[in-house]
């Protein structure tokens, strides 16, 4: 039986040795956690979210505020207020 093994160029993984295919072993089970929190995660606003949106949006297309002003009356940066 072949042994499939890795290692990388750039990074201190080599799986020939058991602290290798350990480091491996912990990145891929990370991998996977990380998707399924992904998965997990609600799709959409959530209410309070699109509360702050509707009272964020007269304002914004009306050119009553800046983006400025009103991100900080609503406080939120003013990259989810474009978001």
């Amino acid at each position: 039986m072949s042994e499939k093994l890795l290692q990388s160029l750039n990074d201190p993984i080599d799986t020939t040795s058991a602290q290798g295919r350990l480091m491996f072993n912990i990145f891929a089970w990370l991998a996977e956690f990380e998707r399924e929190l992904i998965r997990e995660r609600p799709k959409g606003l959530s209410e309070p979210a699109k509360l702050t949106a509707a009272a964020a949006e007269s304002p914004y297309q009306e050119g009553k505020l800046s983006v400025r002003q009103i991100s900080r009356q609503l406080d939120i940066s003013t990259g989810t207020l474009y978001s």
